[in-house]
């Protein structure tokens, strides 16, 4: 039973059971698994999206980072029969998607750097090579045009954003979080501040597990939540950077994930 894997005094995983019982791929996972504190029934829900609801954008970016991975079969059966179809040019043309595209795009320029290798280097690659080369440059594309629009995003927020005290009498606290991948564990820091910009009361909880940065930012609210009704604060600011946590906050929609 999985309540037997769970700490219950504290809604926590049992690392010395977890350790004892799975092997360190399996723990692994089961770190990734944030426990909920509510009596919630247990649900299905698609981890690759934050309300748990499944989306066809999520799946295709779950395909993009499979395809990194070493050894992964190339194109589906369907593509291999579809382009074994005797087809006029011109249909043939049309079948390609703005994803075959990129990939058709992705290999050839890993055909040429393979060419390059050859001419200049001496190196020879393999053909399985030049197509695992592709795939790997094309997740790191899609990544990296992610990662400009987030970087954008985020520098436009940091600019219009200045930290200032909160209006007497109230108490701002603030929150953020942090990942230690290596040591498998996170932490998250509060801060309360006064109007006059006088720390009231700081603290530090740092826990066992591999959770993601927003799930991270998630448990920091709860903390400074558990922090204001140990105070019997009532005028109380909560502030975080984390947008996707405070629009979840503030949203009033259904959520399959814990």
């Amino acid at each position: 039973m999985v309540n037997s894997l769970i700490e219950v005094d504290k809604l926590e995983w049992d690392n010395e059971i977890l350790s004892d019982v799975f092997n360190d791929r399996d723990q692994s996972l089961i770190w990734q698994i944030p426990l909920s504190t509510g009596s919630e029934v247990d649900s299905w829900y698609w981890w690759k999206e934050n309300n748990g609801f499944f989306t066809v954008k999520s799946a295709y970016g779950l395909q993009q980072q499979l395809f990194s991975r070493p050894g992964f079969a190339s194109s589906s059966d369907f593509w291999r029969k579809l382009w074994k179809l005797k087809l006029p040019p011109k249909e043939g043309l049309n079948i390609w998607s703005e994803v075959e595209s990129v990939e058709a795009a992705m290999i050839l320029w890993s055909i040429w750097n393979t060419r390059n290798d050859v001419v200049w280097n001496d190196k020879l690659s393999m053909v399985d090579e030049v197509i695992q080369n592709a795939k790997i440059n094309y997740v790191d594309w899609f990544n990296a045009q992610q990662a400009d629009k987030d970087s954008h995003r985020d520098h436009h927020e940091a600019q219009s954003d200045k930290w200032k005290p909160p209006e007497f009498p109230i108490i701002k606290v603030n929150v953020d979080g942090a990942i230690f991948s290596f040591e498998n564990q996170f932490g998250v820091g509060l801060v309360a501040w006064s109007a006059s910009g006088v720390i009231v009361q700081a603290k530090t909880v740092c826990k066992i597990g591999a959770l993601q940065s927003h799930e991270v930012e998630a448990m920091g609210m709860k903390e400074a939540l558990s922090l204001i009704k140990a105070n019997d604060w009532h005028d109380v600011i909560v502030e975080s950077d984390c947008l996707q946590v405070i629009l979840d906050l503030q949203n009033d929609k259904i959520m399959a994930s814990p």
